[in-house]
């Protein structure tokens, strides 16, 4: 399916609803980052996704464990790094923003 005919698959949005543009798919299982880096400031990961076909992609992130806030950056097919604060005391989970292309690193 190319970029039009997804668009057009959209679904239609009710009345003061938000049209939905993309589809949650889980993944066969979760992973922990349990390899973490010391840097300036604090402490750094590295993941990667793909959801192949996808035309950009966002990541769940449990955040239950996490003991203070960070920050995160994400670099989709396109080479542009997106990032956003993350703050564990304002829900158990967050997203990534929102990426370009079926891979982020």
């Amino acid at each position: 399916m190319n970029v039009a005919e997804k668009a057009l698959a959209a679904t239609p949005a009710k009345a003061g609803e938000p049209l939905r543009i993309g589809t949650v798919r889980a993944l066969a299982k979760s992973s922990a980052l349990e390899t973490w880096t010391p840097v300036d400031g604090g402490f750094a990961t590295r993941m990667q996704m793909a959801s192949e076909g996808a035309l950009g992609i966002r990541v769940k992130l449990e955040l239950s464990a996490l003991p203070r806030a960070l920050e995160v950056r994400v670099q989709g097919n396109d080479g542009r790094v997106e990032w956003r604060p993350v703050d564990p005391t304002q829900g158990s989970e967050a997203w990534t923003p929102w990426t370009e292309g079926s891979r982020t690193n």
